[in-house]
């Protein structure tokens, strides 16, 4: 640990996922480095995480400035990362200092190619390759057979979002996330099922009535998931692996499961005038791609969103005003219209 580093030096250091140390955090171990540093993280996911007490003041202010300050920032990764990407483009160095990882096994090459387009390449990486064929991620999901992406559309009708504490929930949403989880995790017991959102408010909804379902109990430690839920049999000489998760999108960061049902809670209801704060306050924290790619890159074979299909309008993207983009690429929601248009509308997909 960095309390304990005082006067030991390396010749190489190596530092782990570091797109999310603060910069002061990662200056410690970087200057115990005699020769060489090497940073590994990915600036296109969750940006840099704060120390608690700085979190909790975060938390305290109102989500608009969270977005308008995550959307704006950038990690000491993300900058060493394009300006030795410069560096390189303007003289032919004789050492590499950028390489990008760039095949990813998690997930079925469909969901990869959607993931790799959508949050890498429209940045202007490249693209990321998919290491395994499909017969690797068997579309089997019961209720869901032959199908990658999925996309339950719970109408306004149905109920409007709601805010406690100052986080958002949507209980229709929560109910028809927890009887799908439920129906999944008990035809199939070998499957893993994740349940992200962006709140924390929806989170713990969601949570009371996988409770009431009898898959979670609360207990003396906090709310747990009941013993036969737990673990998936261990691959053979593996780790059992995690079979359960309900959390918000940090919560999930380098986690994977079968299947994923994210839940979205926000609308779209074209405002008046386009302007960045309308944008934000429709959309709060679905207007961070990189929350957003986290939430989308977490399956292996199948991804079910759960929300309003108004999120997933192609033509949300082209009402953005040059006036108000911030960068070159800037859509006004990134991941969702594109899922549901080109893969929950296409043979491998389903619109419920």
């Amino acid at each position: 640990s960095v309390e304990h580093s005082k006067n030991i030096h390396f010749d190489s250091v190596i530092v782990d996922e570091a797109a999310r140390a603060n910069p002061l955090d990662l200056m410690i171990p970087m200057s115990m480095a005699r020769k060489r540093v090497v940073l590994v993280g990915d600036h296109r996911q969750l940006p840099h995480m704060l120390e608690p007490r700085v979190e909790k003041e975060l938390q305290d202010k109102n989500e608009l400035e969270i977005i308008d300050h995550e959307l704006l920032q950038q990690s000491l990764f993300e900058r060493l990362y394009l300006s030795f990407s410069k560096y390189e483009k303007e003289r032919s160095t004789e050492h590499q200092r950028v390489v990008m990882l760039d095949t990813q096994f998690r997930m079925h090459p469909e969901l990869g190619s959607f993931v790799s387009e959508e949050f890498y390449e429209l940045f202007g990486l490249p693209p990321v390759k998919s290491g395994l064929d499909e017969s690797h991620f068997p579309l089997d999901v019961p209720g869901y057979e032959g199908k990658l992406a999925a996309w339950i559309d719970v109408e306004p009708s149905k109920g409007k979002m709601a805010s406690k504490n100052g986080s958002k929930y949507r209980d229709c949403e929560a109910e028809v996330i927890a009887d799908e989880a439920y129906k999944i995790l008990t035809a199939r017991p070998d499957l893993s099922v994740g349940i992200i959102t962006f709140y924390a408010a929806q989170r713990d909804h969601i949570i009371e009535k996988m409770v009431d379902r009898k898959i979670m109990e609360h207990s003396a430690t906090g709310t747990n998931v009941v013993s036969q839920f737990k673990m998936t049999i261990p691959n053979a000489g593996g780790k059992p692996e995690e079979r359960f998760r309900v959390g918000s999108v940090d919560a999930f960061q380098g986690k994977e499961f079968d299947v994923v049902l994210l839940s979205t809670v926000r609308s779209w209801k074209e405002p008046e005038e386009i302007t960045q704060e309308a944008v934000n306050s429709q959309l709060g924290f679905l207007r961070i791609p990189n929350r957003i790619n986290v939430a989308m890159s977490r399956q292996k074979r199948l991804l079910i969103v759960v929300g309003d299909k108004s999120l997933a309008s192609n033509d949300l993207n082209k009402l953005m005003p040059e006036s108000i983009r911030t960068s070159e690429n800037e859509k006004i929601l990134v991941g969702f219209p594109k899922f549901f248009n080109e893969l929950c509308k296409k043979e491998k997909g389903i619109v419920l």
